[in-house]
Parts: structure tokens; sequence; C-alpha cells
């Protein structure tokens, strides 16, 4: 910690009352999970790195681009936030400050595989899928048609789940299954229907 004082006369009568001013060590962010969410916000996403903790901290800030929000919680190695809503898809590089004012640097996004990024996209949708029924014990391939399905972002590798829910309470009836790579188009996907404990409608 260091005190800071004035002087109106180039140094040689220092002011009587002083500030602290305290240093910290820089941060730094290595990974983000996700990595991606859809662009109404609310994904909750871990920051891992070094440095969040630092007692001499002062105003913990994360920034998306040019969007800033306060963290929910952090510890030496994290830090979470819960993403912000925008308007557009877009790469955005995130950078954290303990001050509110100097963030950790940043390559620029025109080179995202090189640094860490969040990437919004406009949530996808399903038109029309068939078949419509199947067994309980699941196996029934589906294959379903809609837009949004890969992000198409050379610095990310798409993925996408399905799942099924119950209708009436929104519930899972069996956990999401990742579609396999080389059954996904941007709109086109298939994917291979889960069992379920008993016959019943679902929503996909």
């Amino acid at each position: 910690m260091h005190d800071v004082q004035v002087t109106l006369d180039g140094g040689i009568r220092l002011s009587a009352g002083s500030a602290p001013f305290e240093y910290y060590n820089q941060p730094k962010v290595t990974e983000i999970s996700p990595a991606n969410g859809p662009i109404k916000g609310g994904t909750t996403v871990t920051l891992k790195g070094e440095g969040f903790g630092q007692d001499s901290a002062y105003r913990r800030v994360v920034r998306l681009g040019y969007l800033q929000v306060v963290p929910e919680a952090h510890t030496d190695g994290t830090m979470t936030f819960i993403a912000p809503a925008v308007g557009v898809p877009n790469t955005a590089a995130v950078s954290v400050s303990l001050n509110g004012q100097q963030f950790t640097e940043q390559l620029a996004v025109h080179d995202p595989t090189k640094a860490v990024t969040y990437d919004y996209y406009r949530e996808p949708y399903t038109s029309l899928h068939s078949p419509k029924r199947g067994p309980t014990n699941g196996g029934t391939l589906i294959k379903a048609q809609g837009y949004g399905f890969t992000l198409e972002r050379s610095h990310l590798s798409d993925r996408l789940w399905a799942r099924f829910v119950d209708p009436s309470s929104k519930t899972e009836l069996a956990p999401a299954s990742e579609v396999a790579t080389e059954a996904l188009s941007i709109d086109s996907w298939q994917w291979s229907a889960p069992a379920v404990p008993e016959a019943q409608d679902a929503l996909l």
C-alpha cells in the first residue's frame, strides 16, 4: 500500500493529509465455459484464470466486447457472471478488471482463435421432424429440419443437444444427448431417440 500526497511547490512541502493507493497483479483469463449462449442473455458463464480474488480489488467487472457486467461470484481462480442480452449474434472478446477501469488485454476479435471469446447466437428452431412416433425403448432415428443448428464460426466446434420434455410440466423425459457431428448441418440434423420410462406424448 502506498500513500498519495500532493504538493503545490514542486515537492518541497507535501500535503499533511494522504490517501492510500494499492497496486495489484493484473489478473489473467484463460478459459470460459460455456463459450456461447443465446442473444436473449441469461446464460450463467464461468471464467477460469488467476488473480480474481486479490484483496486489493476495488470493483470487479467483466467486459464482453463493449458490454460490462458485474460478476455474481468469484474465487481467486474463477469468476461467474450472467451474460447480458444483445441485439444481434456476435463474437465478443472477454476481459476483466479489478478496478472497473483497466482491463486484461485481449487480442483483436478478428483473430478469435487466439483470444478468450463469448459467442452470441440466435436460438435454433425445428420446423418439422419425422417420424413422430417410436417405441419406449428408444433407437428411432429422427430427421429434423429447421435453421440455426450450427454456428458456422471458424474458431468454434459446432455442437447440438436434443431432448424430449413432458408437454405439460416441461420436465425432461430423458437426459439431453448430443447430436453426432456428421449428422448436423445448419438447417437439418438426425438424432436417435432415447429410451423413456413409459408411453406418452413428448415435445422435441
